[in-house]
């Protein structure tokens, strides 16, 4: 029998941690289900070796029964440890992995317990027992060991120091019988496992009752894997500007009310705030979303009264279920950002639902950033070249970078759809630092004179714009090649010029390292010849768009332009040449280099290299 102190401490606190515990808001799911049960027979093993001692004692009739009872509920409660460690590891467990490790232990504490009661060593029974527990405690070290990389720094040092403790404890009752702290290593191993992974404020919003993205994650896990949901999501229409006209506190105070309503009013379902006005009702196969959906815009018809203020909101809607075709947990919460971040400019329905043809776009955006994601993380991303081409003498000057991805049938996305999603993603620095790398290595491995190639265009993002190791990072990378800053100039778009304060210190800092840089696009969008005059461009290159609408109606805009450039020191690039027509009346305006399809359309590397080469060879 355990020592009494030590038991009925514990006992006292286990049979009041629960109380706060199931008080609290608590996630559906199967990791909760099993810290549950662990409770349960945590709290159960003292008062039965109570009893199995009592018994021993004074009722010799009843010592065997108790002592088998305890001895499997001894078992199974590391079992519980065991199988909650099972499933915060991710690992797969079948539907009746539990009962086959409940029946094994039930089987050996009983053989155990009868044996040694039928030879008359009763004294052997609880160091066996240990023993069994601290294997289980042993086999759970090794798997966190082994699947640490799926854990959290702290959740990996939370669960190994548990089953550590536990470990510990069934070790000194086998070794020093007299010093049993058995209860008390079980109960900070559960308070450990709780702070850890069951504490609720690690899964509470903050918002109304309302459960979190992380807790979204965990529930969507199980959910996903047995294809049994349906969500009702909706997200609070232009929720930004909303919090710009009512303030924040009163949008905050405004969401928590929208969130304790639907807790209130669906409290069969779990309720989730995503963030930025997204809410996501979780439900099952029978959940009847249509009238939820009814109810909750009905609802929105009235303003929300939130600290002395009325907030009039609207609201926007869509319902996924696994016939939607989302195979993962990322998968989905993907298509409900991506459908309320399109919904305003695609959504036609009153209701606020949005409808399949805005769907159908979502996916496509999905797909991108899935493919964009993978070319980034597998370095697969392609480069492509477009000619410079040298106005007088029609012949190789230089070339653009082009940045490209392909999906996963390996056909090209357009760069106007996967770059402001690479943009808005934040990898648009990985990915400016990969081209900028496949340019170098292009470089490093081609004779640039046999293929009449004096430098390469490398576009500069203006998100990259704002990295203050941006110079740091790619002088490491030139370095890492061996490419001369003459070889790799840099192009920055109009819109960057837009923001002085920043780009001005990148230039310099870039400058000084002997980058040149190429104004493009230029005619896009609002800048003025002072503005550029202000930076140290060594070439402008003119937006295809003023070049077209020159060529459509000749006037004396352009040519004034391209002639304060050459005053100004500037070289002029024309973009998007399609004919021979354009070709010479952008060289008699003084335009250096053309560019454009009717010299070459972006052609891949050996593709370039090949046509150029030989052209070098005939010219």
């Amino acid at each position: 029998m355990s020592d009494y102190p030590y038991v009925l401490a514990s006992l006292f606190v286990l049979l009041i941690f629960p109380l706060g515990y199931l008080s609290m808001p608590r996630l559906k799911n199967r990791q909760n289900r099993i810290f549950v049960h662990l409770l349960i027979f945590q709290i159960l093993i003292p008062p039965l070796d109570f009893a199995a001692g009592w018994a021993e004692a004074y009722a010799a009739t009843w010592a065997t029964p108790a002592r088998a009872a305890y001895s499997a509920l001894t078992l199974l409660g590391a079992c519980w440890f065991f199988l909650f460690t099972i499933d915060i590891l991710r690992l797969k467990m079948g539907g009746a992995l539990w009962r086959r490790f409940s029946m094994a232990a039930l089987i050996v504490s009983e053989a155990v317990t009868l044996c040694a009661a039928g030879v008359g060593r009763v004294e052997l029974l609880s160091p066996l027992l240990r023993l069994f527990v601290a294997f289980y405690s042993a086999v759970s070290l090794f798997l966190i060991f082994r699947f640490r990389d799926r854990l959290s720094r702290y959740e990996c040092v939370s669960a190994a120091g548990s089953h550590m403790l536990l470990l510990a404890g069934n070790l000194v009752h086998i070794f020093f019988p007299s010093h049993l702290l058995v209860s008390t290593a079980n109960l900070m191993a559960v308070i450990n496992f709780f702070l850890a992974f069951e504490n609720p404020h690690l899964y509470m919003s903050n918002r109304g009752n309302t459960f979190n993205v992380r807790a979204f994650r965990e529930v969507m896990e199980e959910r996903v894997q047995k294809h049994s949901y349906r969500i009702l999501a909706f997200a609070l229409r232009d929720y930004i500007d909303m919090r710009g006209i009512y303030g924040g506190a009163q949008m905050d105070s405004g969401v928590s009310m929208i969130g304790q309503f639907l807790v209130r009013t669906y409290p069969e379902y779990q309720v989730f705030y995503l963030r930025n006005g997204r809410f996501v009702i979780l439900g099952s196969e029978t959940m009847d979303w249509n009238q939820m959906q009814k109810e909750i815009y009905d609802r929105f018809q009235a303003p929300w009264i939130a600290a002395d203020a009325e907030l009039d909101l609207g609201v926007l809607f869509i319902q996924v279920e696994p016939a939607t075709g989302l195979e993962s947990v990322d998968h989905i919460l993907n298509y409900i950002l991506l459908a309320f971040e399109n919904a305003e400019e695609t959504l036609s329905r009153p209701d606020g639902l949005i409808e399949a043809d805005s769907i159908r776009k979502i996916d496509r955006q999905i797909e991108i950033k899935r493919s964009l994601d993978r070319c980034l993380e597998r370095n697969e991303v392609e480069i492509f070249l477009q000619p410079l081409i040298d106005s007088r003498r029609r012949v190789l000057a230089g070339a653009e970078v082009l940045c490209r991805i392909r999906d996963e049938a390996g056909k090209l996305i357009s760069p106007s759809v996967f770059v402001p999603v690479a943009e808005q993603n934040g990898c648009i620095n990985l990915m400016g630092e990969q081209v900028l790398e496949k340019a170098c290595q292009f470089v490093r491995d081609h004779n640039l004179d046999e293929i009449g190639l004096s430098w390469l265009n490398v576009n500069l993002s203006p998100i990259q714009c704002m990295r203050k190791d941006l110079s740091e990072r790619f002088a490491t990378i030139l370095e890492q090649y061996g490419v001369s800053t003459e070889v790799i100039h840099l192009e920055i778009t109009e819109q960057s010029v837009m923001d002085i304060s920043r780009l001005e210190y990148q230039i310099q800092v870039l400058r000084g390292i002997g980058f040149r840089f190429s104004l493009d696009d230029y005619g896009s969008g609002y800048s003025n010849l002072s503005r550029v005059k202000q930076y140290p461009f060594a070439n402008i290159k003119l937006d295809m768009g003023i070049v077209w609408d020159y060529i459509r109606d000749k006037d004396v805009l352009l040519p004034t332009i391209v002639q304060a450039f050459k005053e100004m020191g500037f070289s002029v690039t024309a973009e998007g040449i399609e004919n021979a027509e354009m070709a010479d009346a952008m060289t008699a305006l003084g335009c250096d280099f053309l560019q454009g399809y009717h010299f070459s359309k972006p052609l891949p590397v050996e593709e370039f290299v090949a046509k150029y080469t030989m052209l070098r060879q005939y010219t």
